[in-house]
């Protein structure tokens, strides 16, 4: 269980593409992320990515009216059903050999039904686990209930009415029809079309005069927007005597939302709608990233804003309590602006603080972004600083993480104060007519001062002084591009490697002879980590493999370790094999340095045991076949002239124009935005817990924790363990007892049950009678569980009864120092943030007071004045 890491969190790609979704309580986000589902909690200011991972990228996502199944189609026409509580897949259907593209999704009003846009059809099924009269209870995933099509086009969206009974879908021939749910309703036509519109539809709504009306919303690309009054009401359709009239629509109104944009509209086009039948709230998003707000079916303007300079919004929805409207476009959601995805955006480096609370990373896009680790949100952006991608981003190590350090290839090293959030130092060559583009950064174990930087262009390691903002000295003898640089953790040493095959150690204060070793390799020196104790250091090359040196005597410890196979044989379209550009980008050691972490252009990670050079684990980064370098193998009937091109093929044979990219070209042309990027990994790190490990990757940054709660791990559980029995045994005041069980299932909303259902005259007696083997257990979970609760107090109280009376037998006995270490960091890290929380709200109502204080000694040496 040291290693059960699971993927938790994904920062840095907080939005791609597709649809937005509340849950039903309004309080829950669903942004789609690739082939991944983040959801955020903005209650609670966190975010959390689920477990579940489709084979292609999303494209649409809904969530049923009760919140107990998510409906997630992707580009490749594949439908899953997803718990959205514990994130997995319960059921999936492919539509790939019988359509072209899934247009939407959408759960009807009550729950029952959910339709399905399939090119230009409306397929109606019947959803699981819903109870109907007479028929007991549904449990096929996808039965069929109804097939509409009208359409000559492709359908666009669906819109269900209050009732359930009407189900609008527009297309992209610019008309919508209108059909009954119930196959044999006498007063509900077949097929009602509603035409008028000059250009494809874009979204629909019902309840434009009241929430529980029929009539009808119609929005088109081009601007215009229709309101449709319907003859019959909610009330007449449950009546199901036959009349003469039926159900029928009129045109009541036609508006325009040109009319209200502020810039040039000539080119402007409705990309998203959505709209609130509670207060008549509809909200129009367009190609320029502007938003229109307006009140129905007046069509009366509440609010015009402009959201993006960038893009077109791409996504907008409301939660049923209108109490959030959220708005996404491009790698933009919430106030959360991701990296994105694809060649000219990818985050290349990562750097966790020295306590873990902070994760800072920095990308092709010049911007350095620190991120909350706990809630899952970025706090700040530093965007002008730099003008060129970010290629190493480092904390200070005696900042407490309030200083962080960046370098980049505009050639300067930059310093931010994390307090005031400002560049306070800016470190650059001394030759400003050549700038040196900087590649790898490191700083200082032991004084934090010194700051060294390894340039690609000069072939030179740059130091400076942090505090005074000079350059100390130029280190030269690489005669290749310097590709990393570590300070040591405990003496005056610096290591560096190179593409000249070459690993050099230098004294810094031993004058211009301060080269102690120069260790030659076979190949390319790639990436470079440092052990914590100081006593061994570990280098990539290119070929694959990883060597070991001991950075006092300059020997090689034992032999290396060949991961070139353990990377994997993916192959991508260009490639004519697998073998090809398999290295490992990233080092990284665990805190007690008997594991090592490595990745590079694969889409695996490889965990190896380092006294031992064995493999103990793989984690794979991604199952996204959207993605190059997926595939292991990939027949040779598929590959066209200048590689595998399936959709190439695929494109000639229907008669399209499909151009031929020339070989060799890697990146792709600029105006083809089908390009994929190739998955890889270039940064990783593990937390200073030990209970996390982050991974800079092609789709973002990767959060793989042991904390997390969607699978079941007991530990020494019997059959007489029970939720039911912890209940019993708290009942009849047995507290050790149900503390005991709740540790044996490691439930951790059942083990906060326990700790707050204890009196306080109780912890001493309960904390006492525990096991020594479950002390570190308890005390892991008690630190998780402090983050968040608001009984702050309480819980430091059973902190502190744990290591009153058992701190001396964990220190005498324990085993697994470096697990306990991680624990301990954990506890520090989170007592540290509310301690800093509580002391600024104390100072605020100091100062305060004394402000309230001064005010009325003023006002009554006034009143003695006046008399």
């Amino acid at each position: 269980m040291k290693f059960f890491y699971k993927f938790a969190n994904l920062f840095g790609s907080v939005y791609n593409r597709g649809d937005l979704n509340f849950d039903p309580k309004g309080s829950c986000l669903y942004s789609p992320c690739g082939n991944k589902i983040v959801l955020y909690d903005l209650k609670n200011g966190r975010s959390r990515a689920l477990s579940f991972q489709s084979e292609y990228n999303v494209n649409h996502l809904t969530i049923s009216p009760n919140g107990r199944l998510l409906l997630v189609s992707t580009e490749k026409c594949q439908l899953y059903m997803v718990s959205p509580i514990t994130g997995y897949i319960l059921h999936r259907k492919d539509y790939q050999k019988t359509a072209k593209a899934i247009n939407g999704i959408q759960f009807s009003s009550d729950g029952r039904y959910y339709a399905l846009l399939v090119d230009n059809k409306a397929l109606i099924y019947l959803t699981p686990g819903i109870a109907f009269t007479g028929s007991g209870r549904e449990l096929s995933p996808f039965k069929i209930h109804k097939v509409l099509k009208a359409h000559y086009s492709d359908t666009t969206f669906v819109a269900w009415s209050p009732d359930s009974q009407l189900v609008a879908v527009g297309s992209k021939d610019t008309t919508v029809k209108v059909f009954g749910v119930s196959r044999s309703h006498p007063n509900i036509p077949m097929l009602i079309n509603l035409a008028g519109h000059s250009d494809e539809l874009v979204g629909g709504y019902f309840g434009s005069f009241s929430h529980d009306d029929l009539s009808l919303i119609t929005i088109s690309k081009n601007g215009q927007c229709f309101v449709w009054e319907a003859s019959y009401s909610t009330d007449d359709l449950k009546s199901i005597e036959p009349r003469e009239d039926k159900l029928n629509f009129s045109r009541s109104g036609k508006h325009y939302f040109n009319d209200a944009l502020k810039s040039n509209a000539s080119h402007v086009y409705v990309s998203s709608t959505a709209y609130n039948a509670q207060i008549h709230l509809l909200v129009t998003g367009f190609t320029n990233g502007s938003v229109l707000l307006h009140d129905m079916p007046d069509f009366s303007l509440i609010y015009s804003l402009e959201l993006s300079n960038l893009g077109s919004i791409d996504g907008i929805t409301i939660n049923m309590d209108s109490d959030w409207i959220a708005f996404a476009s491009e790698t933009f959601i919430l106030k959360q602006s991701g990296t994105g995805s694809g060649f000219t955006h990818i985050t290349e480096c990562l750097s966790y603080s020295p306590d873990g609370s902070y994760l800072a990373t920095g990308g092709t896009d010049a911007k350095v972004r620190v991120w909350d680790t706990i809630g899952g949100f970025c706090f700040v952006t530093f965007s002008e600083e730099h003008k060129a991608p970010i290629t190493a981003v480092e904390f200070q190590p005696n900042s407490g993480g309030k200083v962080l350090i960046s370098a980049s290839l505009d050639g300067t090293v930059r310093a931010f104060d994390l307090n005031r959030y400002r560049n306070f130092r800016t470190l650059a060559a001394p030759s400003a007519s050549k700038p040196a583009q900087f590649i790898s950064l490191a700083v200082d174990y032991i004084s934090s001062d010194f700051i060294a930087a390894g340039a690609q262009n000069f072939f030179e390691i740059f130091l400076w002084s942090l505090k005074t903002g000079r350059l100390l000295d130029c280190l030269t003898g690489h005669e290749a591009p310097v590709s990393a640089v570590k300070f040591s953790p405990t003496n005056n040493i610096l290591v560096s490697c190179s593409w000249d095959k070459t690993v050099r150690t230098w004294n810094l204060f031993e004058g211009a002879n301060c080269t102690r070793e120069v260790l030659q390799l076979g190949s390319d020196a790639i990436g470079l980590a440092y052990r914590l104790d100081g006593n061994q250091i570990a280098v990539s090359t290119i070929n694959g493999n990883i060597y070991f040196f001991s950075p006092e005597s300059g020997e090689m410890l034992g032999a290396p370790i060949e991961g070139k196979h353990d990377l994997g044989l993916a192959k991508t379209n260009e490639e004519e094999s697998g073998d090809d550009d398999k290295h490992f980008n990233s080092l990284c050691y665990s805190i007690d340095g008997q594991y090592i972490l490595a990745g590079g252009r694969s889409k695996h990670l490889c965990l190896y045991h380092a006294p031992e050079k064995l493999l103990v684990k793989k984690f794979t980064l991604t199952c996204n076949k959207s993605l190059e370098g997926i595939f292991d193998y990939i027949s040779k009937r598929k590959r066209a002239e200048f590689g595998f091109n399936e959709a190439l093929i695929k494109a000639r044979e229907e008669g399209d124009f499909a151009p031929v990219r020339l070989p060799g070209v890697k990146r792709g042309d600029l105006g083809d935005r089908s390009v994929n990027p190739i998955v890889s990994a270039y940064s990783l790190q593990f937390s200073p817990t030990m209970r996390a490990f982050a991974a800079a990757t092609t789709e973002g940054i990767l959060i793989y924790s042991l904390d997390t709660v969607d699978y079941f791990d007991p530990y020494e559980l019997d059959e007489g363990i029970s939720p039911l029995s912890v209940k019993e045994s708290l009942d009849n005041q047995q507290y050790a007892d149900a503390l005991m069980q709740s540790l044996k299932l490691r439930d951790q909303k059942l083990f906060t049950m326990v700790i707050e259902s204890t009196p306080i005259n109780s912890i001493d007696l309960t904390v006492k009678s525990l096991p020594v083997k479950y002390i570190e257990m308890c005390l892991s979970l008690l630190a998780t569980a402090l983050e968040s609760t608001a009984h702050i107090e309480f819980y430091i109280l059973w902190c502190q009864s744990i290591l009153r009376q058992h701190g001396l037998t964990l220190k005498a006995n324990y085993s697994n120092a470096s697990q306990m270490s991680a624990t301990f960091r954990l506890l520090h890290r989170v007592i540290t943030r509310w301690s800093d929380d509580l002391q600024k709200v104390a100072d605020l109502n100091k100062y305060r007071l004394m402000l309230i204080q001064t005010f009325g000694d003023t006002h009554n040496l006034q009143e003695i004045d006046s008399q």
